[in-house]
């Protein structure tokens, strides 16, 4: 991977949604949409003025929007050299799969044993259908779409918030999942259909097992995330 990455234009629907956002904040939401979009290599130094022309700006909210994603541990600042890529290690990815499965387990638990009303009234709450043929990066929208339904109807705003950012967080990782695991698009439409049939009991085993496969599966998934900027045109298995 060269610095030829941050000069390309995006061509998935990250990347292609945030060049129509357009709020006081357009810039940091578009650079994050875009970095989600590509696999940079590991600490790949990101170069400011490269993505200021990417994005269609000046440098200075380039600046002001990777030190908000510095704060979101999405990418890292570095003295005297700037900023570059965030590259979970395999400890990190264990850490974050246990947070988000405490997490998403604590407002189920509640939810099924207080009969907690649930909140679809919420963003993130639409529902979400997953289908067949899906790419691995749609896998992994669509995994974020889920998990934030949960904690929106389940849980409460500040569960939500931290799930969000694991979403982001997670993203590459779940992208690489689709190389390491099978039968993806199957989980996701059975925990899509739970939700949607508010079938509680059953969703606190899912989404236990979801994640016991994972760090079961850590070690693959992690190999599979390192290679991901060398290897993001292979085809799904």
């Amino acid at each position: 991977m060269t610095d030829d990455l941050w000069t390309k234009r995006s061509t998935t629907a990250a990347g292609q949604e945030a060049g129509r956002v357009r709020s006081p904040d357009s810039t940091y939401w578009r650079l994050k949409a875009y970095l989600l979009a590509q696999a940079p290599a590991p600490r790949q130094l990101l170069r400011i003025n490269a993505l200021a022309q990417e994005l269609g700006t000046s440098g200075t909210p380039v600046r002001e929007a990777l030190i908000r994603l510095a704060t979101e541990k999405l990418v890292v600042y570095v003295p005297k050299k700037g900023f570059v890529a965030k590259t979970l290690s395999a400890a990190e990815l264990h850490a974050m799969y246990f947070l988000n499965h405490t997490l998403l387990h604590a407002a189920l638990e509640e939810a099924r044993r207080g009969g907690v009303i649930r909140n679809q009234d919420q963003p993130g709450t639409a529902s979400v259908a997953p289908s067949t043929g899906m790419k691995e990066t749609d896998i992994a929208h669509v995994t974020a779409m889920l998990f934030l339904r949960l904690a929106n109807e389940y849980g409460n705003e500040e569960i939500a918030a931290i799930i969000c950012n694991l979403n982001d967080r997670l993203h590459h990782a779940r992208v690489a999942e689709s190389f390491a695991l099978d039968g993806l698009q199957e989980e996701l439409q059975t925990l899509g259909r739970l939700i949607d049939e508010d079938e509680r009991s059953a969703l606190v085993e899912m989404v236990r097992k979801y994640h016991e496969r994972r760090i079961s599966a850590l070690e693959a998934i992690h190999r599979e995330l390192l290679l991901l900027p060398f290897t993001n045109a292979r085809p799904s298995p």
